[in-house]
């Protein structure tokens, strides 16, 4: 019985096991559906809790990760997390999260790229980010996205075109985000870049025509009350013609400046008409002339001066314009001097208004005239990935920082009003420097550089003022040099100079040059030795278009021994910024006694 009893006892055992599994298995599928049908009634801010908090987990992971030297090197780590920012992307790819998870899986493969120096992870970073951009235009990270596989492009795949795409696309479609001005920063750089792989090249063969005509890609400008720069970038070079036209009044059009681009035609992205209306210009107009000229117009509120020049690596036209000298007050004098009086040089205007004027204040007449000197801008040459001439771990835009500093010092301490194009490590493009120079209405331009040559024996300093013709063979490669272009480039130049140099502050910036020369080598000269090579004139980018005298000052030769050493001492440039601080006086004591004598 007892067997027969222990037999019978089993199957009931395992019946009852089953039975109570079955009941947890049911009860876990009842509580699975409770939380499912608790997750459909809740509102939709807290269901997205639960999205938030897994794109911050991957986040917390990702910077996790980038911190640790040893995990970081294995690709299963890196390729877990783009896993987990996809999950974050396909829960809901049109919710918040989504373009900030595919921007982080262009972080992921850009990191990645970093450890395996694999240039399709670069590849994959920058679609990633491209991805983000397309789906998601107007989010706030999307210009970080472009930017991000700007710089990819530019320095890991080699590939600028692209680079310089996605910079103007920043510019363009994100004026207000935080990568704007980095973007034009970049955009500077693939410039400079262009321009020195382009002076590298011993003997370049000439470009190849481009098939198709040229675009129109974008009109930049910046303004002030009496000055305005306007900048059209092309996508490669192209010929052009401008002119000035008259008012029609019977036609309600006014003074106007117009660009015709041949063989060019208009990109998708330029607006047709833009008002400006900042006391300079009353807006710009773009139109396709014919099937093969674009045309630019620029509408003038009154007379206005105007410049225009071109600068290549890329191509772009440059156009300057200037509101009128403003007239003298009516109380300083009864009549004002003739508009041509103004154009002559300023010791010539001095002596005619003394004259005119005898029974004026020489102090008035002075002041009438614009013959004060108390705001100079000081602009130190290069910066940032740009360092010019360089000798053993001595950069050149290190020095030109420095003694451009000290020369600021010891004219506030003269009591003039100091300006700096730069003051600190980043680079300025050259058409800004002068425009900044117009902009802030300054009384003198003063460039500083440092030179550099094939043969280490050469030194010595010299001092430049812009002109049509380069003064010597050395002159033109100098200016060659400061300019980004290959010296046979140079004869380029001077169709674009003759307007320049006509308009310019070509007599007085070459007074202001012979002073800076003089003073600083009677200043230097006899205690450390300083060869005087004297005042050259030549073609200088960074002095074209300055309403004021402007000079381009070479301290020295960093591929001179001697010079490199007297440059890399403090006391050296100290001695430097005194002399050139001299000269300034020595220009501004001249221009005045005229008037007082």
């Amino acid at each position: 019985m007892r067997g027969r009893s222990t037999s019978c006892s089993y199957p009931v055992f395992v019946a009852h096991r089953s039975a109570s599994r079955q009941s947890r298995i049911a009860w876990l599928v009842r509580a699975m559906f409770l939380v499912f049908a608790l997750c459909l009634l809740l509102p939709g801010p807290a269901r997205a809790l639960g999205i938030g908090q897994q794109f911050n987990q991957a986040y917390r992971d990702f910077h996790a990760l980038t911190n640790d030297s040893k995990r970081k090197q294995f690709r299963s780590h890196w390729e877990k997390l783009e896993r987990a920012f996809n999950a974050v992307y396909e829960r809901d790819p049109d919710g918040s999260y989504a373009p900030k998870a595919l921007y982080y899986n262009g972080r992921v493969y850009e990191e990645m790229g970093r450890v395996s120096f694999v240039d399709a992870d670069f590849a994959k970073a920058v679609d990633y980010y491209h991805r983000t951009a397309k789906r998601f235009p107007s989010h706030s990270w999307t210009d970080d996205c472009l930017y991000r596989a700007a710089l990819l492009q530019r320095d890991r795949l080699h590939d600028a075109a692209g680079a310089y795409l996605d910079l103007l696309t920043v510019i363009r479609d994100h004026p207000d985000g935080d990568m704007h001005e980095r973007a034009r920063r970049a955009l500077d750089e693939l410039d400079t870049t262009a321009a020195r792989q382009q002076m590298e090249q011993p003997a370049p063969a000439p470009a190849p025509k481009a098939d198709g005509p040229a675009r129109l890609d974008m009109i930049r400008y910046r303004s002030s009350d009496d000055y305005t720069r306007v900048v059209l970038e092309m996508d490669h070079p192209v010929e052009y013609v401008y002119k000035f036209l008259a008012p029609l009044p019977e036609k309600d059009k006014g003074h106007r400046v117009y660009i015709d681009l041949r063989q060019a035609r208009i990109g998708p992205d330029i607006k047709r008409n833009v008002r400006i209306s900042d006391g300079i210009l009353r807006g710009f107009r773009v139109g396709q002339n014919d099937a093969q000229t674009t045309r630019v117009v620029l509408d003038l509120l009154e007379f206005q001066d105007h410049k225009v020049f071109h600068l290549n690596n890329p191509f772009r036209i440059v156009v300057d314009v200037y509101s009128p000298d403003k007239q003298a007050p009516a109380t300083a004098i009864s009549r004002p001097p003739s508009p041509t009086a103004l154009e002559k040089a300023p010791e010539q205007v001095a002596r005619e208004a003394a004259q005119r004027y005898k029974d004026v204040n020489p102090n008035d007449l002075i002041k009438v005239l614009g013959l004060t000197i108390k705001t100079v801008m000081i602009d130190a040459g290069h910066g940032a990935h740009d360092r010019g001439a360089a000798h053993h771990g001595l950069y050149e835009k290190d020095i030109n920082l420095k003694v451009a500093k000290r020369v600021g010092a010891l004219l506030e301490k003269q009591g003039f009003h100091v300006l700096y194009t730069r003051t600190d490590d980043t680079f300025v493009p050259l058409e800004e420097r002068t425009a900044m120079a117009n902009m802030s209405k300054v009384d003198l331009f003063i460039s500083l550089h440092c030179n550099a040559y094939r043969k280490a024996s050469i030194r010595g300093f010299e001092t430049y003022s812009l002109s049509l013709k380069s003064s010597s063979e050395q002159a033109r490669r100098v200016a060659a040099r400061e300019n980004g272009v290959q010296p046979h480039q140079i004869s380029d130049l001077q169709f674009i100079l003759a307007d320049l140099v006509l308009n310019s502050k070509v007599e007085e910036s070459s007074d202001l040059a012979e002073d800076i020369q003089s003073s600083v080598v009677t200043h230097v000269g006899k205690k450390y030795g300083i060869r005087n090579h004297g005042h050259r004139h030549a073609p200088f980018y960074v002095l074209m278009g300055a309403k004021m005298p402007a000079v381009l000052v070479e301290m020295g030769y960093l591929t001179n021994r001697h010079d490199a050493a007297n440059l890399a001492s403090e006391k050296y440039r100290e001695r430097i910024a005194e002399g050139i601080v001299k000269g300034i006086l020595a220009y501004k004591k001249r221009i005045e006694s005229f008037a007082m004598n």
